[in-house]
């Protein structure tokens, strides 16, 4: 039996218009590429609300409520789709909703303008032209589309600005024009402060030997003299007055967190053995009182400055080894210089 070895004819591929698959012209593609370049999220406020437009990696999903607006900028009209539920947002402190729908269009184009003042006007100031919302204008052929996500009152969604490839190096000017925002205000960060009477530097051994009633000498300590410890960074010198803790010297780097000691000697290659394990040099300061000030308040912080702590009960310290509380002491005079009496050992209070 003979094969029928004849080719079958091949199917007519047509092109299909699928909206997964849109047909891009390569100078929009351009465009497309340039508008969704990495760039600043857009903030401003309206009517004491804030506003902020950032680019959207989600699309636009267009649905019965969705409005359409055309904005004129120069010589070029942009297409602009909002949700419903945006433009009630937007012009609900300038008009009733349900008045808003009977509006003519103009009337509408008018009103969502007044309410986007504040957005539009950086980009009116970068174009060097107004951008106006408009009705029954001729709209060129969008084939740019931007997808943008806002959040205003209780929006969150997705905004979509239709534009050709001319309009959309217009917006793309405006926005690389437009001043970055202004920085994070960290003034506000909290700054934790603490008054310290002294310092010492013991082993492993000895903290693990310590118990109540034994006596920790501090370095170097005056009497009367305190020291201001700022994010264990920064050390000024203060003192106890009528007024409160008061500095007597300006900032300087922090050397009462530092330890001063001789390296431990470890064959390399070897595991650490007890005995070096007992030698590991231990920070151990007594601290007074703690506070947390706010950067701009540190700021201010000069020689003769007064700190901002609760009241220091009387002699009473919180003994802390390597930044973890270990107990509780007193203050006591030994000879010309201070000491810590333990209390307490243990993290209770």
């Amino acid at each position: 039996m003979r094969r029928n070895t004849k080719p079958s004819p091949q199917p007519a591929y047509t092109a299909v218009d699928d909206p997964a698959f849109p047909v891009i012209s390569p100078a929009s593609l351009l465009a497309h590429n340039a508008l969704y370049r990495r760039r600043q999220t857009l903030k401003t406020d309206m009517r004491g609300k804030p506003l902020s437009i950032g680019l959207s990696a989600r699309p636009w999903a267009d649905d019965d409520t969705s409005r359409r607006f055309t904005v004129s900028a120069g010589i070029w009209n942009l297409r602009l789709d909002m949700p419903g539920s945006l433009v009630e947002s937007l012009v609900a402190g300038l008009c009733k909703p349900a008045i808003f729908h009977t509006l003519s269009s103009l009337q509408q184009a008018i009103l969502i303008e007044a309410a986007l003042e504040n957005l539009l006007s950086p980009f009116e100031t970068a174009l060097l032209q107004p951008l106006q919302f408009v009705a029954d204008a001729n709209l060129h052929h969008a084939d740019v589309k931007l997808d943008l996500d806002v959040a205003f009152s209780t929006f969150e969604g997705v905004v979509r600005v239709g534009l050709n490839t001319e309009a959309s190096k217009l917006i793309v000017k405006a926005w690389d024009a437009i001043p970055a925002g202004a920085p994070f205000n960290v003034n506000g960060l909290p700054i934790p402060v603490q008054l310290l009477a002294g310092a010492q530097t013991l082993s492993v051994a000895e903290i693990a030997a310590l118990q109540p009633g034994d006596t920790i000498m501090s370095e170097s300590s005056v009497p009367g003299e305190l020291c201001a410890l700022c994010a264990g960074q920064l050390q000024a010198r203060c003192i106890q007055s009528g007024q409160g803790i008061l500095l007597t010297s300006n900032w300087s780097p922090a050397t009462i967190t530092r330890m001063d000691t001789d390296e431990i000697p470890v064959e390399r290659g070897t595991a650490m053995d007890e005995g070096a394990i007992d030698n590991l040099p231990v920070r151990v300061i007594f601290e007074l009182a703690r506070t947390d000030l706010s950067l701009r308040e540190v700021k201010e912080l000069a020689e003769g400055s007064i700190v901002p702590v609760a009241a220091i009960s009387e002699g009473a310290v919180a003994i802390i080894a390597n930044g973890r509380k270990i107990g509780q002491g007193d203050i006591v005079r030994l000879g010309e210089g201070l000491g810590v009496r333990i209390l307490q050992l243990g993290t209770h209070d």
